[in-house]
C-alpha cells in the first residue's frame, strides 16, 4: 500500500506584532480542531478575528490536524511540513485571515510537493498558490498542463470571438468587457496577456 504526502517549506516576512497575531490563528484554529473543552464560542460576543477562524469550523474539525508547523525564525514566519501531510486548502484559509487581520496587500505565495512512497502512477506533482487578503489563486502542474492541451483542441480564437459576437449579437465593446473582466479574474493570464502585447508592440517597432 502506498502513503502520499503534500509537503512544503516557507517563510513569511513578519514584525512582533504580526507573529503574535499568527499565534492567536493558531491558538484558535487548534482550540477548534482538537475540541477544547475549555473553547467556547459566542457569535454575538467573537471579535473579528475569532469570528474570521470560527466560520472554518467544519474544516478545522474534519481536519484531523493542520499537517504543518510555524516557527519564528528571524524577521520570519516559517511554515513546513509536519512530517504527515500539510492541509494547503486550510494553510492558505489560515493565511488569508493573517493578511486581512495584519491590514497586508503583499500576497504570500507558497508551493508544495506531492510525493508517494512508492513509484504509483501518477502520483507525483505539485503546485503553487497565492494568498491575498481578498482570496487565493491556485495552480497545479496536472492542471495547467490539462488546461493547455483542452486549449490546443479548441478552434482558433478568432473564430471564437466571431461566433460569440455573430450567435449572441455581441459588439466589439461588449468582447472587450468581456476580456477585461476575464484578465482581471485571472491575474496570472493578465501578466502573460501583457507580456504578449510588449513583445508585439516590440516587433513592430523594428519593423
Amino acid at each position: 500500500m502506498a502513503n502520499n504526502y503534500s509537503q512544503t517549506s516557507f517563510a513569511v516576512q513578519a514584525t512582533d506584532e504580526e507573529k503574535k497575531v499568527w499565534e492567536k490563528i493558531e491558538e484558535l484554529a487548534a482550540a477548534i480542531a482538537e475540541e477544547d473543552p475549555d473553547y467556547h464560542y459566542s457569535e454575538a460576543d467573537a471579535c473579528g478575528l475569532e469570528h474570521a477562524v470560527h466560520a472554518l469550523y467544519e474544516d478545522l474539525v474534519n481536519a484531523g490536524g493542520f499537517g504543518f508547523k510555524c516557527e519564528a525564525n528571524g524577521d520570519d514566519l516559517w511554515f513546513y511540513d509536519d512530517g504527515t501531510s500539510v492541509n494547503c486548502d486550510l494553510l492558505a484559509d489560515l493565511l488569508q485571515i493573517w493578511l486581512d487581520e495584519i491590514d497586508c496587500d503583499k500576497p504570500i505565495v507558497f508551493s508544495w510537493a506531492n510525493t508517494c512512497s512508492k513509484p504509483a502512477l501518477d502520483e507525483f506533482d505539485g503546485g503553487s498558490v497565492v494568498v491575498t487578503r481578498k482570496g487565493s489563486h491556485w495552480f497545479s502542474g496536472p492542471y495547467l498542463a490539462d488546461q493547455c492541451v483542452c486549449g490546443m483542441g479548441l478552434a482558433p480564437a478568432s473564430s471564437l470571438l466571431g461566433d460569440l459576437m455573430h450567435e449572441h449579437g455581441w459588439q466589439t465593446l461588449s468582447v472587450m468587457a468581456l476580456l477585461e473582466g476575464f484578465l482581471d479574474d485571472n491575474p496570472e493570464v493578465k501578466s502573460r496577456f501583457h507580456k504578449f502585447l510588449l513583445q508585439k508592440a516590440k516587433e513592430g517597432e523594428e519593423q
